[in-house]
């Protein structure tokens, strides 16, 4: 197998003998390194105990020996999780994709990966941001706000791209992409980098394309390295608050912007449902106080910053709304 190596603007560096989709291209490297903060290996794996022993949960069995967690499904479908707050190990074996989610290792990955950057004094937050004459303009919202839209549509001669998704913010204000590459549906405002597929006339012709003729409507899109601003520092927080009748532009509430810049990264919507949870709670990891940690990178990150929460009749508004706020 061939063997991949990452390194996270030099902060979290990752080897894996199998390719991953949730840390982006733009941090892989050809030069080999030794002691990873993370390691990550396909391949046979035997465990001490077989499959009868341990705890049943859904469909598989798991118990710990040491600092690892085991998981046996059967049929040599097996994953052993080693160590995760320290220097990681992840191994599992061929048979155990068949039995698992299909993105089980990226939730592994993005689960993980949190907990070490606030170790290192760092946020993950649940973010886009594009840069803009030098500094960083933060984009957040809930899902479906339109924050792939306006990152997208603001991508330009003044403009780069630093992410769509998620995005490191360090103590001091600087901020650090994280250039994942970008969902595409046939709604998504792409501005002047790409072009989605064609629009079908209606949402309901889109569900019935999708169910029954397996019609993928959306499309990852890797941003071209030209486009992309490896750190700058934040200057503005845009937070994507919804519909309204009118533009209007306000001061929201540190709380509301915590809660959608750190919550979701630390606490996902499957929450606790992962392996990497189960993990987790098994060593007694208090996420609460990572979340306090978080919180107070965030507070310092932010320091000096000017946040503003948009609403808009239509998405298609807030990039000449922020726009015109810079």
């Amino acid at each position: 197998m061939e063997n991949h190596y990452y390194s996270v603007h030099d902060l979290i560096r990752i080897s894996s003998n199998v390719k991953l989709h949730a840390i982006p291209s733009y941090f892989e490297q050809k030069e080999r390194f030794e002691n990873p903060d993370v390691e990550i290996s396909e391949g046979k794996l035997r465990f001490c105990k077989t499959k009868k022993g341990g705890l049943l949960r859904s469909n598989y069995r798991y118990w710990t020996e040491g600092s690892k967690l085991c998981i046996d499904y059967g049929a040599g479908a097996r994953l052993m999780c080693d160590d995760l707050l320290g220097n990681a190990r992840i191994r599992f074996t061929k048979n155990f994709r068949r039995f698992s989610s299909k993105g089980f290792l990226d939730e592994l990955i993005l689960r993980i990966l949190p907990i070490k950057l606030i170790q290192k004094g760092y946020a993950l937050i649940h973010s886009g941001c594009v840069s803009y004459d030098g500094r960083g303009i933060l984009i957040t919202g809930t899902p479906d706000s339109g924050k792939t839209s306006t990152v997208l549509s603001l991508l330009g001669e003044r403009f780069r791209f630093m992410a769509d998704d998620y995005t490191i913010l360090r103590e001091e204000g600087m901020v650090y992409s994280y250039p994942k590459e970008v969902k595409i549906s046939p709604y998504t405002l792409t501005g002047q980098i790409f072009h989605p597929k064609r629009k079908p006339r209606s949402r309901l012709l889109i569900i019935l394309l999708e169910k029954f003729l397996k019609w993928e409507s959306t499309e990852l899109k890797k941003i071209p390295t030209e486009f992309i601003e490896d750190r700058v520092k934040a200057d503005r927080f845009f937070l994507l608050g919804g519909y309204s009748e009118h533009e209007e532009a306000k001061r929201p509430t540190k709380g509301r912007m915590m809660g959608e810049l750190l919550f979701p990264v630390l606490v996902p919507p499957n929450f606790p449902y992962t392996y990497g949870d189960l993990y987790l709670g098994l060593v007694r990891v208090n996420l609460w106080s990572y979340l306090e940690k978080g919180r107070k990178v965030l507070e310092r990150g932010m320091k000096g910053t000017k946040c503003y929460e948009l609403r808009a009749p239509s998405i298609k508004s807030y990039p000449r709304m922020i726009e015109e706020m810079l």
